[in-house]
């Protein structure tokens, strides 16, 4: 995987016209070493959460 590009996945062009808000994801790989390393597991309840669920349900991957 090379270098990790942002993505945008929801769009907003009536709130900060002439403007455009967009919510931006960024996926990468992250290898863990520590078995006892302290990570995030709650993506669910960031509050940009709901625009990248919208997203995911209404592009499932391709051949699924």
């Amino acid at each position: 995987m090379g270098k990790d590009i942002p993505y945008c996945v929801s769009f907003d062009t009536k709130d900060m016209a002439p403007r455009i808000k967009a919510v931006k994801v960024e996926l990468g790989l992250h290898i863990m070493r520590d078995m006892d390393e302290k990570v995030r597991v709650d993506l669910a309840d960031h509050p940009l959460y709901p625009a990248l669920h919208a997203y995911c349900a209404a592009n499932p991957p391709a051949g699924r």
